[in-house]
């Protein structure tokens, strides 16, 4: 209960966010169905939105340079909301830990630098080893393949958390040092448990990002998903919340001092 608690003091966080994403999101769609309705006539001119897809991915083969324009727009939406999050995501930790609106705020401002820099770092490496990863399980079968790459990703996904919380919750005397985030990768390793809880939430949050796909697919036809649409993207983003407010419970971590397995920090941050 403890964890849900927690969760609950970044409720302002979470409706903020929500609000905004789901702004956008619709922003987007709009875009989306205006140009559809220009290309293809109303509703995509099919009863069928499967259908109405397949017409306008025929009408971007022909146009490649629609294909470029939405490539590029997509690119720079995905870096800007990325740039967003690293470098102010530390707000949630600060409100995780019950601060106000004006201290999280703040907080969050004060170590966006350290935060942009070892996502950064993360970036680089996780890319390098899940690469990396990829090509060491190519052998095998891809049902395994698959399963190897999501625990990749889930150590990855923790390693980002644990240098969050920590720089935000508890500081760091070398907030900038690449160390800090190998570090965590290798913290995350050598936590079976907490990989798995931390994995499990993030899978359940890209089971529900994989489901939007459908979804939206069927709002470019007469059929409107918005309700769904809306209802799982507050999901996934609740499940974000609930992993980040959980991993503030079993920090701090000592990230500048080399690992050891005899590590009891997080265990005793835990009890």
């Amino acid at each position: 209960m403890s964890v849900l608690r927690t969760a609950w003091r970044t409720r302002w966080v979470y409706l903020l966010t929500l609000g905004l994403t789901l702004a956008w999101g619709l922003a987007g769609g709009a875009v989306i169905r205006w140009m559809t309705e220009l290309v293809l006539g109303p509703h995509g001119g099919e009863g069928d939105p499967g259908h109405a897809l397949g017409r306008l991915a025929e009408v971007v083969l022909r146009n490649p340079e629609l294909a470029a324009g939405a490539s590029g727009a997509a690119l720079i939406t995905a870096a800007v909301a990325w740039l967003g999050w690293t470098a102010l995501g530390g707000v949630v930790f600060y409100a995780a830990r019950g601060d106000g609106l004006a201290a999280s705020a703040q907080g969050a401002v004060s170590t966006a630098g350290p935060l942009l820099v070892q996502g950064l770092v993360h970036a680089v490496l996780a890319g390098v080893g899940l690469l990396v990863l990829s090509i060491i399980l190519g052998p095998i079968s891809p049902l395994l393949r698959v399963l190897g790459l999501l625990i990749g990703a889930a150590i990855a996904i923790l390693a980002r958390d644990l240098v969050r919380a920590q720089i935000c919750l508890h500081g760091i005397e070398h907030p900038y040092h690449p160390r800090i985030t190998a570090h965590g990768f290798v913290r995350a390793v050598r936590r079976p448990k907490e990989l798995a809880i931390s994995g499990g939430l993030w899978t359940l949050k890209m089971a529900l990002a994989l489901a939007l796909a459908p979804l939206a697919v069927r709002a470019l036809g007469p059929d409107s998903a918005g309700l769904q649409l809306r209802s799982l993207t507050a999901l996934g983003l609740a499940l974000s919340f609930v992993r980040l407010a959980w991993v503030t419970h079993w920090v701090p971590i000592e990230l500048e001092a080399e690992p050891s397995p005899d590590d009891d920090g997080a265990k005793n941050a835990e009890s």
